[in-house]
């Protein structure tokens, strides 16, 4: 545990250190364009531009202590200490986790091994159990107004019940789907129209002995 708990909190503080410093250097950017009117904005907005330049200085001081904050308390390992807190034996799966942590697959933003998925997005953590999952896949959505592009990781599970994770790019996705399509032969990987009515349709065996099947195949 201790290994972890080390290599999280050094996480956790690099991570405050970049947030802190980006939002520094895009305070004074900001600050800066508007003293040298580089959007040549009317008068009166610029003479008011002294106290909006107070205020965000001073929401970048709290947003840089509130990370500091969190970074000093390992938020990233009290996230994990909450799941658990959960469960029916908390140290037990503390020691398992740690598991997961020192042999799992690094995805960059977590770690994942045959049982448990550790996603580790910013100051936060989320534990996702594999024992129950039948079916895993990719999904991008495109926001038409904005253009920007959401891509999540779903998990489905036996009950019927999912768990999502977001990413910004396709490179762990696609690690995370490869190291279950390699180790977990029970689980379905990838959306298809099949895995979709079995799913739909609650025959979880049947996904199952469908996942079994196609890997077999290949």
């Amino acid at each position: 545990m201790q290994s972890m708990a080390k290599e999280l909190k050094a996480r956790g503080n690099k991570t405050a250190v970049t947030r802190s410093i980006c939002g520094l250097l895009g305070a004074a950017l900001l600050f800066i364009l508007f003293s040298l009117n580089v959007f040549k904005l009317p008068r009166d907005i610029i003479a008011r531009w002294q106290f909006i330049a107070y205020i965000m200085c001073a929401l970048v001081a709290i947003a840089s202590t509130l990370n500091w904050v969190r970074a000093g308390k390992n938020s990233l390992l009290t996230g994990i200490k909450k799941f658990c807190d959960t469960t029916p034996n908390p140290e037990a799966t503390m020691m398992r986790l740690e598991k997961t942590w020192k042999d799992g697959l690094d995805f960059n933003t977590g770690r994942i091994d045959n049982e448990y998925i550790i996603y580790l997005p910013g100051m936060t953590s989320k534990i996702i159990p594999l024992k129950n999952a039948v079916w895993v896949y990719k999904d991008v959505s495109k926001d038409f107004k904005t253009g920007v592009a959401y891509i999540h990781l779903f998990i489905c599970f036996d009950n019927n019940e999912y768990q999502s994770i977001a990413f910004h790019n396709h490179d762990a996705i696609n690690m995370i789907l490869n190291y279950i399509s390699e180790n977990r032969p029970d689980i379905a990987v990838g959306h298809e129209k099949e895995t979709e009515k079995l799913y739909n349709n609650k025959d979880m065996d049947g996904l199952r002995k469908y996942a079994r099947a196609k890997r077999s195949r290949i």
